[in-house]
């Protein structure tokens, strides 16, 4: 009994190591995202997870290296791309929580952070395969993609869709917008075109003519593509 209750604990511990590297290399994949991998010694982010994993941990776990002379931490290929994984699995997870469970945006920060370790690749792609692959979090940061985007994989049925998808007559509630892609679709979004309003598909060809609160837009094809919806019968 007392052997069962040691191995116990020590899996335990083991459990919250790895948790706790993982949530230093998120925290790093934010700060280096757009910084070619690397990191300043000093940095303020970097001192915040002493403690947690500092470091020294992430370098003999073969995660991070150290550069002495620029005073520097750049991430190891291994370390890059367990960082990249567990980015895209917390993003992936916030779009699963508000445009399938329907929860705040504001919200979903902290369940993605809980679930984003325990995920599958599998699931993982079964997940973004769900949700249409997806370029964007509910706050805008990119997803990146996987492989079942680069393969175009179906294994689950989508739900959702770009409107540019959409036959004539199909009806859906708008999922979110990818407003970085088309300076107009903040000019529709202020018409009232926002996630959770249904819309309905009238036309599709020259354009896309679609019909939501009494109010009926033509929207080039451009601009249909990166409005995402919820597809229903």
């Amino acid at each position: 009994m007392s052997i069962t209750i040691h191995l116990s604990g020590e899996i335990r511990m083991q459990e919250t190591i790895r948790h706790d590297l993982e949530e230093a290399l998120t925290i790093l994949w934010k700060e280096t995202e757009n910084n070619n991998r690397c990191f300043s010694a000093a940095s303020e982010k970097l001192k915040k997870f002493i403690g947690a994993a500092a470091p020294s941990d992430l370098v003999s776990e073969g995660l991070i290296k150290a550069d002495k002379v620029s005073d520097s931490y750049e991430f190891t290929e291994k370390g890059y791309r367990r960082a990249y994984d567990l980015a895209r699995r917390h993003r992936l997870t916030e779009r699963l929580l508000t445009d399938i469970l329907c929860m705040d945006k504001s919200k979903v920060d902290t369940e993605a952070c809980a679930l984003e370790h325990i995920i599958s690749k599998e699931l993982e792609e079964n997940i973004c395969t769900l949700l249409g692959h997806p370029k964007v979090c509910p706050h805008g940061s990119p997803i990146m993609p996987g492989e079942c985007c680069k393969s175009g994989t179906a294994k689950v049925e989508r739900a959702i869709f770009a409107l540019s998808e959409l036959s004539h007559g199909e009806r859906g509630y708008v999922s979110y917008i990818h407003t970085a892609s088309h300076p107009f679709l903040h000019k529709l979004m202020a018409l009232g075109l926002v996630p959770g309003i249904l819309i309905t598909v009238h036309q599709t060809f020259p354009a896309y003519v679609i019909e939501f609160e009494q109010t009926q837009l033509a929207i080039e094809d451009g601009v249909a593509a990166n409005i995402f919806v919820r597809k229903i019968s």
